[in-house]
C-alpha cells in the first residue's frame, strides 16, 4: 500500500516587497450595513494568473472584470465605487501585475491610442475638406455678400 505524499506548506518568506496595499476610500460604501473604507489589492499567485488568463480567454479581456480578483471585495462593490476611488484601486491593481503582463496591457493600450488618434484625425480631415485653396491675402473680398445684395462703405 502506498502513502499519499503530504501536502507541503508553503507560504511567502519576508522580505521588503510588499504583497498587499490597502487603498483607503474617499467615497467609502456601506455594504450590507457594514462599512467598506478600504480596499485590500494583493498580489496574485502562479495559479491565480492561469485562471485569469483563462477567463481571458473565454470572456475576452475586460480589465474592470478581472480587478475582483485581486481585491478583497466581490466585482459588486468594485463596481459600486466612486470613480475616483475606483481608478485609485485600478492604479493598484496595474502596479500587482504580472511585469509581462503590465507590458502588454501597456502596449495594448498605446496602440488603442494610436488607433483612436487615427481614427479623429481622419475624421477631422474629411469633416474639414479643403475645396480650394485659399485666394492671395492682398486681393480684395467681393463687395456682394453671398445673399446677393449689395454693401455699401
Amino acid at each position: 500500500m502506498t502513502e499519499t505524499p503530504a501536502v507541503p506548506k508553503i507560504e511567502f518568506a519576508p522580505n521588503d516587497r510588499p504583497r498587499f496595499r490597502d487603498v483607503p476610500l474617499d467615497f467609502p460604501l456601506l455594504v450590507d450595513g457594514e462599512t467598506v473604507d478600504t480596499v485590500t489589492v494583493r498580489r496574485l499567485t502562479a495559479a491565480e494568473v492561469g485562471e485569469m488568463q483563462d477567463a481571458m480567454g473565454v470572456d475576452g479581456f475586460q480589465f474592470e472584470r478581472l480587478m475582483a480578483a485581486f481585491t478583497d471585495q466581490p466585482q459588486e462593490v468594485l463596481d459600486a465605487l466612486d470613480q475616483d476611488d475606483f481608478a485609485e484601486v485600478s492604479e493598484t491593481v496595474l502596479d500587482f501585475l504580472p511585469e509581462r503582463m503590465r507590458a502588454e496591457l501597456i502596449a495594448a493600450g498605446e496602440q488603442m491610442e494610436a488607433i483612436m488618434q487615427a481614427k479623429i484625425e481622419a475624421a477631422t480631415k474629411d469633416a474639414n475638406p479643403v475645396l480650394s485653396p485659399p485666394g492671395d491675402g492682398s486681393s480684395p473680398t467681393s463687395p456682394t455678400p453671398s445673399n446677393g445684395t449689395e454693401t455699401s462703405s
